[in-house]
């Protein structure tokens, strides 16, 4: 998935109808999703590789690029009659206009999409100390490839964090660790407090639920019942939250594959996504070297 910024100033308002015209004075753009969360993986963890789709155009061969910029491995399925995922937001100043989105139709070519996320998790798997699902439930990762992955990986002794947007989260029962907001946890019929975290961690025989709360930091709730809460460092300002679970997911992943625990995990996700919502999007390329262009 890649993000494209269109920047320009406000002056008038459209005499067509009630919308703002921007005056275009920049476009920019990263990757993000899962390829933002694999380049904070390798922020602290080394031999890093990607899993997943794209189309055979011109945002996909930039996903390519920035990978290789990052040094992470790309395996990366080229679908011919499929579009990579891009989101072009239009900004004046902080304030974001409007989003436009084009999504993609892996979920059209699924038995295509799982053959290959299946091969080239068979490629790596025995070198693996740590998976990320960076899910954004868009059609690339069917259930059978998750319950694969998670049940190898965990055979192999390699931890699992899932990071997902999908309502039904079953599919995931095994992983080590699930880190959704409020908003996640909540769709996926999770209740918000220290019997429903239990409950939460019984259920998906997780090793720890680790939900996020924006400004307001982190909770990281065990299986054995214990929870500590990570307070956010405060910041000047915020100015966009994009991408800052796939970088507390990335850090948390990264930092566990070394042997860190999972509190000291999560509080160093909290730590560098609460930096990242505060970077302009300069400062986050210079972040992530290889995830964008302006």
């Amino acid at each position: 998935m890649s993000c494209v910024y269109v920047d320009g100033a406000v002056h008038r308002i459209s005499p067509d109808a009630p919308v703002p015209v921007l005056l275009r004075t920049g476009t920019s753009r990263r990757a993000s999703g899962a390829c933002l969360a694999a380049a904070a993986v390798s922020k602290n963890a080394q031999d890093v590789t990607i899993i997943g789709v794209v189309g055979d155009d011109e945002p996909g061969d930039f996903l390519r690029m920035s990978l290789r910029a990052d040094g992470i491995q790309a395996l990366l399925g080229i679908m011919p009659s499929c579009t990579t995922i891009t989101k072009t937001r239009f900004r004046t100043g902080d304030h974001h206009l409007l989003r436009v989105d084009d999504d993609s139709t892996f979920a059209q070519h699924s038995l295509e999409v799982e053959n290959h996320i299946l091969a080239a998790w068979r490629e790596v798997r025995t070198a693996t100390s740590a998976v990320l699902f960076s899910d954004y439930a868009k059609g690339t990762l069917s259930e059978a490839a998750i319950a694969q992955i998670v049940a190898d990986a965990r055979k192999l002794g390699a931890r699992v964090v899932v990071d997902t947007k999908r309502r039904d989260v079953s599919c995931y029962r095994g992983a080590n660790a699930w880190t959704p907001n409020t908003s996640e946890l909540e769709a996926a019929g999770q209740t918000d407090d220290h019997e429903g975290w239990t409950r939460t961690c019984a259920w998906l025989n997780l090793e720890v639920l680790i939900v996020t709360r924006a400004e307001k930091g982190a909770t990281v709730a065990s299986n054995a019942g214990g929870q500590a809460h990570i307070a956010a460092p405060s910041i000047d300002r915020v100015i966009s939250v994009a991408g800052a679970g796939d970088i507390l997911a990335g850090v948390v992943t990264g930092l566990v594959a070394k042997g860190a625990s999972w509190n000291e995990a999560a509080a160093a996700g909290v730590r560098a996504a609460t930096e990242f919502v505060g970077l302009d999007l300069s400062e986050q390329l210079r972040s992530f070297s290889g995830a964008g262009d302006r």
